[in-house]
């Protein structure tokens, strides 16, 4: 009786450590990124599955991400609530794929100097190994970058599989937003189209949703079918200044229409004129 009491409490000491070894790993991670921006204010958004298309493993890291950094004192930490507020209202997609100019416009949102994002890899053994990086708000340059690896504690819902559940049309949406987004920034045009369709099947006025699908095919060299999903995000958003910046890009290189590229850069620059890019396209 006592092998098994002493059986009992020496698995249960084992599976407590195995926790809190993942928590601190990652608790780690945020001390090493906080140490680097003391006084400054941060915002950790999504990040990226590069082997599967799991929400819960990036809500999960973003959450503990943004706990941890924001213990620390000595910096200002976006609440994770305001944080999606303000970029559901601005139809802002933020992941591991941020770019240079995604990262600026974020910043300006957000108020912040420091963007927290990165990947997630799946390994073998229950575990997963993150990739963080720090971007700068005003020049989308990486900072720095740092990694540690975690047990998974938690139950995974696979994107593939939201299409049959109980939820609602914006949340499906969304996921499949952040699936084509991921398939993006990976390369992987063709698939990352499939999502982007899926979203405008349940959300036909998602205009980002447009935009990014555009900007698939443009790299894909279907360039009548780019033009016509840039001219459909603008005519849902006509504040959207990504879409004119691409739609621009498109008439300067493929259709050779300068006057027309240079309007669109024009009205990219009205609408946020803090993008370096724009100015130096047009």
């Amino acid at each position: 009786m006592k092998f098994k009491t002493f059986a009992w409490i020496t698995l249960l000491m084992l599976l407590f450590s195995v926790q809190s070894f993942a928590q601190e790993t990652l608790q780690e991670l945020a001390m090493t990124l906080g140490k680097q921006f003391h006084k400054q204010k941060i915002a950790v958004v999504n990040f990226s599955c590069i082997n599967t298309h799991s929400l819960t493993a990036s809500s999960i890291i973003q959450e503990r991400l943004t706990t941890f950094m924001g213990s620390d004192k000595s910096l200002t930490v976006v609440e994770r609530s305001k944080l999606d507020t303000i970029l559901k209202e601005q139809e802002l997609q933020l992941s591991g794929a941020v770019d240079a100019d995604t990262a600026q416009i974020a910043g300006k949102l957000l108020a912040v100097d420091v963007i927290i994002t990165g990947t997630i890899l799946y390994l073998t053994n229950n575990e997963i190994e993150v990739y963080a990086r720090a971007l700068d708000v005003k020049s989308g340059k990486i900072l720095t970058t740092t990694k540690a690896i975690i047990k998974k504690d938690w139950q995974d819902n696979e994107i593939l599989n939201t299409i049959e559940t109980p939820t609602t049309i914006p949340q499906i949406a969304a996921e499949h937003f952040k699936a084509g987004s991921d398939y993006y920034s990976q390369g992987k045009y063709s698939i990352a189209i499939e999502f982007f369709n899926r979203v405008i099947a349940h959300s036909p006025d998602f205009a980002n949703a447009y935009l990014y699908r555009g900007v698939a095919y443009y790299k894909k060299g279907k360039y009548d079918y780019a033009l016509m999903d840039l001219n459909k995000a603008i005519e849902i958003n006509p504040e959207l200044s990504q879409a004119y910046y691409q739609r621009a890009i498109f008439y300067k290189f493929v259709k050779v229409e300068y006057e027309s590229a240079i309007e669109d850069f024009d009205k990219a620059i009205e609408l946020n004129p803090n993008i370096s890019s724009y100015y130096t396209e047009r």
